[in-house]
């Protein structure tokens, strides 16, 4: 099957990027099916050689009490915080978390603490040792510079896909559902003016023109009328979604329902407003105001179950409870995008409106991020 770009839909391409936008092309592996990247040796979700030649690696069969039962998530000693945590993310979704294997040498990994990802290929779960310099660079990208850089540069032209195509779902594509009529089950949206805020620690004045906000994050509900195979709890059908959420198929249910993902200012500002406070309802951390580790929670909520926290423009969980999508690069390397918000797995500090975490975009496993959706004000 075809290599495919999962940011604008060209299919094929002469390297491991994509010739009209730089993404990492991607291709299915042949045994499970799961998106591998072009150039990888091994599938890093079973582990099989993609490659002419290669052979798989023997993988040691865990013994009793080790580190690798339990699954990628676990623990080498008890720790009933991790375990609550690990709990409600496993319930998420829907078991234990799958097991991943270094796609350059196809060893299976500990876990997560033991992998790295390559800043410039986006390759994720290699073993700490391929790791080449400071520079987080895997060893095929760190002889293949002159590549990289080309594909950075075309990641700096902002190429778009087709209108009413997805190719942010890669080979799902055909599964999405029907797209809702004009005016049908509407999401309520929230209108933040045009001008200035100050944004940042700095309190920078920035400008921002009039957009539409949602005045919640996306829930469980509201994502599976577009994608049929999101699996969640059902108890939990007005929680943000996040299973598998990636920055792409958040981007994809944007354009299904006609709107977009929200620049980093225009996130901030709709979160803080224009006085530069800490916190969407002030400068002061109240607990019973969102859904951080501070609260004692340790697994996420309802999307309006905090109505003290609201911002400014009336939206709920701006901060706590999931890290959210932007639409922008965190800087100039193009390899990373701005989440903002914080979530119930980070303390106070991290959930600051002004606060920005720079997180990989491309693969699925995001776990605790979800979003929310901007449209422009028509003139």
């Amino acid at each position: 099957m075809d290599s495919r770009c999962l940011h604008c839909g060209n299919r094929g391409g002469r390297g491991r990027f994509c010739d009209h936008c730089g993404t990492p092309l991607l291709k299915p592996c042949p045994l499970c099916a799961r998106p591998t990247r072009v150039g990888a040796r091994f599938c890093c979700g079973c582990g099989s050689p993609l490659l002419p030649g290669e052979n798989g690696p023997a993988q040691p069969s865990p013994r009793k009490g080790s580190p690798l039962e339990g699954g990628f998530l676990r623990v080498s000693r008890p720790n009933r915080i991790f375990e609550k945590i690990r709990d409600d993310i496993q319930y998420t979704f829907g078991g234990p978390f799958p097991q991943s294997y270094c796609p350059f040498c196809g060893k299976r990994n500990p876990s997560f603490e033991a992998t790295f990802r390559c800043r410039f290929c986006w390759e994720m779960f290699l073993c700490r040792s391929h790791q080449v310099g400071r520079d987080l660079a895997c060893p095929v990208c760190a002889e293949s510079l002159e590549e990289v850089e080309a594909a950075r540069h075309l990641r700096r032209l902002g190429v778009e896909p087709p209108p009413g195509s997805y190719p942010e779902l890669g080979w799902e594509e055909a599964s999405i559902g029907p797209a809702p009529a004009a005016g049908e089950d509407p999401e309520e949206m929230v209108l933040v003016p045009a001008g200035e805020f100050l944004m940042g620690d700095d309190r920078r004045p920035t400008h921002v023109e009039a957009f539409y906000i949602d005045r919640y994050p996306v829930t469980n509900a509201q994502f599976l009328r577009f994608d049929p195979s999101h699996v969640f709890p059902p108890e939990r059908a007005a929680y943000p979604a996040t299973r598998w959420i990636s920055w792409y198929r958040a981007r994809a249910y944007a354009r299904w329902r006609g709107k977009r993902l929200p620049s980093e200012a225009e996130w901030e500002k709709a979160a803080r407003g224009t006085d530069g406070r800490l916190f969407p309802w002030g400068d002061r951390f109240d607990p019973q105001c969102c859904n951080t580790k501070e609260g004692g929670v340790l697994g996420y909520t309802a999307v309006d179950r905090y109505p003290r926290g609201i911002s400014p423009y009336g939206c709920y969980d701006m901060v706590g409870n999931v890290l959210e999508w932007t639409a922008d690069w965190f800087d100039e390397t193009y390899s990373h995008r701005v989440v903002k918000g914080g979530s119930w797995d980070d303390f106070d500090y991290v959930a600051r409106c002004s606060n920005r975490l720079a997180y990989a975009h491309f693969y699925r496993m995001t776990m605790i991020i979800g979003f929310r959706c901007a449209r422009s004000v028509q003139p």
